[in-house]
């Protein structure tokens, strides 16, 4: 089985795996941080192409200073009923035979999901850590636009009819940079809510009875984000 690789230089590394969804992967950037900083080692990602974001992802996490290597590789993905499902494998199936760690939900989280990973293997996180969405040189050189977006869930469109919709099966590195530049941004509470948040990117996160308890998913300042409740019958 082949892999689709991007990488710079040669470093000393360790393998991180996660097998989807999106937000459920970003808090694996917590731990990445924490492990570099750590150990000194440099991260390279092993995801599979069968959650389809992931396609779309290398340039996000290249921009980032802990990584190293990004291989896309076809592991199967049987199911989503709690996280990408099975969320352990082996790199060496497809060629990267390298210290490894599979991070993934091994029941559902009983604390904030950084945690509830880093705990499996004994890490730590940084809860700190913000996503790097420019290049040094590029850096302050952000255009603001007059845009107002949404994720692409049906009931956003009823609760915020004026705005675009985005999707996830594009760069996610430049629709990142798309919502930092953006008049505002409105998210379900979802996987691009938690990108927003994790890279310091104003967002109004849309809810409803039986969305997750907030401090799962969020710790340390999330200031910048706003938390809409709606009732079902907004949404239907």
């Amino acid at each position: 089985m082949g892999a689709k690789v991007n990488q710079i230089g040669k470093q000393s590394e360790i393998v991180l795996s996660h097998t989807g969804k999106l937000g459920d992967f970003l808090y694996c950037l917590q731990i990445a941080s924490w492990l570099t900083r750590i150990r000194g080692c440099k991260i390279h990602w092993v995801l599979p192409s069968t959650f389809n974001p992931f396609n779309y992802i290398s340039d996000l996490l290249m921009m980032q200073p802990f990584t190293s290597r990004v291989s896309i590789v076809p592991f199967k993905i049987e199911n989503f009923d709690c996280g990408g499902q099975p969320y352990k494998f082996n790199p060496a199936d497809f060629g990267i035979e390298v210290e490894y760690y599979n991070f993934g939900f091994r029941h559902y989280p009983d604390k904030y999901v950084s945690a509830f990973y880093a705990e499996e293997h004994g890490f730590g996180y940084d809860v700190d850590y913000r996503i790097k969405l420019w290049s040094d040189a590029d850096a302050g050189l952000i255009n603001k636009t007059d845009e107002v977006l949404r994720s692409s869930e049906g009931a956003m469109a009823k609760l915020v009819p004026h705005a675009i919709p985005m999707g996830t099966h594009e760069d996610l590195l430049t629709l990142t940079q798309r919502m930092q530049a953006a008049k505002e941004v409105h998210t379900w509470f979802c996987g691009l809510a938690i990108l927003c948040w994790m890279s310091s990117i104003p967002v109004t996160v849309h809810r409803v009875p039986g969305h997750a308890w907030i401090p799962t998913y969020y710790e340390g300042d999330y200031s910048y984000v706003t938390f809409v409740e709606h009732q079902e019958s907004e949404v239907r």
